[in-house]
């Protein structure tokens, strides 16, 4: 009897934890078919060394670029997960993603200076994919999960943005728990994950 190796996508991610007057910040996802809330961040990507090596576990790559989305024999999941656990020839940070969802896709930041990041963990889940294009196909998550401070005045600005734009949200412990808020999906698990204050 022969087996076939299934493929199952694989999918890796930088989060950010933020919190706000002891609230979570979640921001709209414009990438999601489904309109949800998530924290800030993004696909993490590897570098050229980084994606030979997966390239010859057989993984084929969800898009021409080096953002770590791709399609792994499912046997094979095991070991990417100790190529991820490395934390080599791959983004180890959550800058890049914050600069693109804070400063440059939305307008609520001038500028990341002054902010500091730490590296709370990083968490394996498997779940269906909401992202388009990937709607309901089983995917094995990889986050790396980041606590996020900001000064004062960016603490102030992103205030000022959540009271008048629902693309950034804060959110209640009470209100992170529902499944959705204010007619969208929630994906907040990282702060169950990391309750950091």
């Amino acid at each position: 009897m022969t087996t076939t190796n299934q493929k199952i996508r694989v999918s890796c991610a930088h989060l950010a934890v933020i919190y706000l007057n002891e609230k979570a910040a979640l921001l709209r996802s414009k990438e999601s078919a489904v309109p949800k809330y998530s924290p800030v961040g993004g696909h993490m990507m590897c570098d050229d060394e980084g994606r030979r090596y997966l390239e010859s576990l057989s993984g084929k790559f969800a898009e021409p670029s080096n953002d770590l989305m791709l399609y792994l024999d499912e046997q094979l999941v095991p070991i990417f997960g100790s190529w991820f656990y490395q934390r080599q020839n791959r983004d180890l940070s959550v800058a890049r993603e914050l600069h693109e969802e804070l400063v440059e896709e939305n307008p609520i930041l001038e500028n990341l200076e002054g902010v500091v990041i730490r590296h709370l963990g990083t968490r394996r889940h498997r779940a269906e994919s909401t992202r388009k294009g990937q709607l309901g196909q089983m995917t094995e998550y990889f986050f790396d999960v980041y606590h996020v401070d900001f000064t004062p005045e960016q603490q102030e600005r992103m205030l000022q943005f959540a009271a008048t734009d629902d693309r950034l949200v804060l959110l209640t412990q009470e209100e992170l728990s529902q499944p959705t808020y204010n007619g969208a999906k929630l994906q907040a698990d990282a702060y169950k994950w990391y309750p950091v204050k």
